[in-house]
C-alpha cells in the first residue's frame, strides 16, 4: 500500500490521503479543491476520520460513482448535518452526505493487498477513528493525536477529555512505523514515543479527578 497525502496552505483543510492499493481508497476529504484533483471514480471507499467540517465538506453535494463508498463511525453518522459539524467555526453550514457503511470497533476494511482496521476513538468526536494497517505499521490518526504529543481539542460538542485519554490509551498499546495525522505531517520518528506523549498531555489537560 503506497500512501499520498494532500495537503493546502489553509490552516482548517485537513490532510487527505490517497491510499494506492488493489482496491484504492481515500481517507478524509475536506477540500473541494482536493476532491477534483482525485480520481475518486478509482476508489473503492471514502473513509471519514469523523464529522467534523474541515474532514467531510468536500461531500456536500459531491456526486460519486456507485462503486466508491463512504464509510463513517456510527456515532457520527448520526449527526450529519447537525452542529455536530463545527462548520459555524468556519462560517459555514454543515455538509449533507450518504454514508453507504457504517463502522464500528474493530470493523476491518480490505484493499486487496492490506486491510484496514477501526479503531473507535471518541474524544473528539462521539464517532472518531483511527485506522491501523498492520503490514506497513501504519496509522491514520484523525484528530485523535497528531505528531510530537499534540492531541486533539475536545471543546467542541461531543468532545470529551476523559474519552480522548481512553481512546489514545488504546493507541499506545500498537505498534506504529507510520503516523499519518489529520493536520500537520506525516512522521515516521519513534512514533510510539510520540503518542506515549500524547497521553501524557490528554492525562495532563485533564487535570486531577
Amino acid at each position: 500500500m503506497e500512501v499520498r497525502v494532500d495537503t493546502f496552505s489553509r490552516s482548517y483543510e485537513s490532510n487527505t490521503f490517497w491510499l494506492s492499493a488493489r482496491k484504492n481508497a481515500v481517507v478524509d476529504l475536506g477540500s473541494v479543491m482536493t476532491a477534483k484533483q482525485l480520481p475518486l471514480d478509482e476508489a473503492c471507499c471514502i473513509i471519514l476520520t469523523h464529522l467534523h467540517y474541515d474532514h467531510t465538506a468536500a461531500l456536500d453535494g459531491l456526486k460519486l460513482s456507485g462503486k466508491t463508498v463512504v464509510m463513517m463511525h456510527e456515532a457520527d453518522a448520526k449527526a450529519i448535518g447537525t452542529s455536530a459539524s463545527a462548520a459555524h467555526f468556519f462560517g459555514a453550514r454543515a455538509p449533507k452526505f450518504r454514508v453507504d457503511t457504517v463502522l464500528t470497533d474493530g470493523a476491518e476494511i480490505d484493499l486487496g493487498d492490506s486491510t484496514l482496521r477501526v479503531i473507535h476513538t471518541p474524544g473528539h468526536t462521539p464517532g472518531s477513528i483511527c485506522l491501523y494497517e498492520v503490514q506497513s505499521k501504519s496509522l491514520f490518526s484523525g484528530d485523535t493525536v497528531f505528531p510530537y504529543g499534540s492531541i486533539g481539542r475536545t471543546d467542541l460538542p461531543g468532545g470529551s477529555s476523559r474519552d480522548l485519554i481512553r481512546s489514545i490509551s488504546r493507541l499506545v498499546t500498537l505498534d506504529v512505523s507510520v503516523l499519518y495525522p489529520g493536520h500537520g505531517e506525516v512522521t515516521a520518528n519513534n512514533v510510539n514515543e510520540q503518542i506515549k506523549q500524547s497521553l501524557k498531555l490528554a492525562k495532563a489537560a485533564e487535570g486531577p479527578e
